[in-house]
């Protein structure tokens, strides 16, 4: 994904990862600025994404190490991967689906 930039003064400034904790200060001011009509996300929201993922990968790592700006994921990345569990579980099922279908036989 392309980093975001901006020119300002003629000098052009490139947006570093964004972590968890920035985009959580920053849902805040969001929340501040827009009100109850952002329909995004709530820190609330990052920081149960991010405690579940480290429970769902059954402690081997902590939700501090998740967050760390350089060597944990960034707010897209926590976000992207909170959504994978509900599409790894759906490819699971599906594929459980269609194993079920070529074992039914049809009697006549």
């Amino acid at each position: 994904m392309a980093q975001h930039r901006i020119t300002i003064n003629h000098k052009e400034y490139t947006m570093p990862k964004v972590s968890a904790d920035d985009y959580m200060d920053y849902l805040d001011a969001s929340e501040t600025i827009n009100g109850s009509t952002n329909a995004g996300y709530k820190r609330e929201h990052i920081q149960l994404m991010c405690e579940w993922i480290v429970r769902l990968y059954d402690n081997q790592f902590t939700i501090e190490e998740l967050k760390d700006r350089e060597k944990g994921l960034s707010a897209d990345e926590i976000i992207t991967e909170f959504m994978m569990v509900d599409m790894d579980i759906a490819g699971k099922i599906q594929k459980k689906m269609e194993d079920i279908q070529k074992n039914f036989t049809v009697i006549k």
